[in-house]
């Protein structure tokens, strides 16, 4: 009887190391980069939704014939080559917003929110997050690591302008890694944050899609895949906090999320906002669902972000 409970115990246990470590893949492993069917997907515009993303797709097309891109890099404190694609104005502008990409994306992701930004008088800068697109990368971050990236993409602009003012936007994980960014010890020229559908940690939004896809419960899964994370990637799953590195920053946050939300979910918005301590200010989109308040809101959004970084850059 005991050697039964032994072989039970023990293809538990690897049932659920494999589990943990199949998770760890799905979800950090560098795969084929979604935003390469991206372009068809987004011009396919085939429901009253959909429709409404014709004078965003107008205005990308537009700015994309215009603008001259340079392609620039970086090296990570770990070693590894990043890659950025600057666009600047063609009148001079101290003006710099650096655009973070989602999950599984790439910085053309960015195409669609640039032009707006370059209309305010910023140039801009869209990093591919190490793991993604031109950069290189085994595992993805989601935000951690890339937090130390970003500041050195922040080191990158000052060098070409002591004197530059730079703002920090991003969309889901991007929106979660300049929050993350937001706690660390800046320079003064960064001056504001903004971020979109970022999650509260990266602990929390893996819990939530455990249990949301799978319907299977974090524990204990979760822990398992949080050690196999230290011992590849050099850090615990509940390091990678929004909302502990939101209670130390400085900066002014605007923060927008739609509350159709269910991949990260509306209620993360409310703890990211409880967490900040500084001047903020909040973006809730009726119907938005996951990535889409800037669609769905339209001019509402940029009217916001510009009223935003008026006061905050005044």
């Amino acid at each position: 009887m005991l050697k039964i409970i032994l072989i039970i115990v023990l293809l538990l246990a690897a049932v659920l190391l494999f589990a943990a470590y199949k998770l760890f893949t799905i979800a950090f492993l560098k795969t084929t980069n979604r935003a390469e069917t991206m372009e068809s997907d987004h011009n396919r515009i085939d429901t009253p939704e959909d429709a409404l993303l014709q004078p965003v797709l107008d205005k990308k097309a537009e700015w994309l014939a215009e603008v001259t891109e340079e392609m620039v890099s970086i090296t990570s404190q770990d070693g590894l080559k990043l890659k950025g694609f600057s666009y600047s104005l063609a009148q001079p502008s101290k003006r710099w917003g650096i655009l973070v990409h989602g999950f599984d994306s790439r910085h053309e992701e960015m195409f669609d929110k640039a032009p707006y930004f370059q209309d305010l008088g910023f140039n801009v800068l869209l990093p591919d997050l190490r793991a993604h697109g031109a950069s290189e990368g085994r595992y993805i971050g989601f935000g951690w690591p890339d937090r130390k990236d970003i500041q050195l993409w922040i080191d990158f602009i000052l060098q070409k302008d002591p004197e530059a003012e730079i703002i920090l936007y991003g969309v889901s994980m991007g929106g979660a890694t300049v929050m993350m960014t937001a706690g660390e010890n800046l320079p003064d020229n960064v001056k504001a944050v903004i971020e979109d559908c970022g999650y509260a940690s990266v602990k929390e939004e893996l819990s939530y899609q455990l249990k949301n896809l799978f319907h299977v419960p974090a524990f204990p899964l979760i822990p398992l895949v949080s050690v196999i994370n230290k011992m590849r990637q050099g850090w615990w799953l509940g390091e990678a906090s929004s909302t502990k590195q939101l209670a130390k920053t400085k900066l002014p946050v605007l923060f927008i999320h739609g509350n159709a939300d269910t991949f990260v979910p509306f209620s993360m918005l409310a703890e990211n906002y409880q967490a900040t301590a500084t001047s903020k200010e909040k973006l809730p989109v009726a119907g938005a669902q996951h990535a889409m308040s800037g669609i769905i809101a339209g001019e509402a959004y940029w009217q916001k972000v510009k009223a935003f970084l008026d006061e905050v850059m005044a």
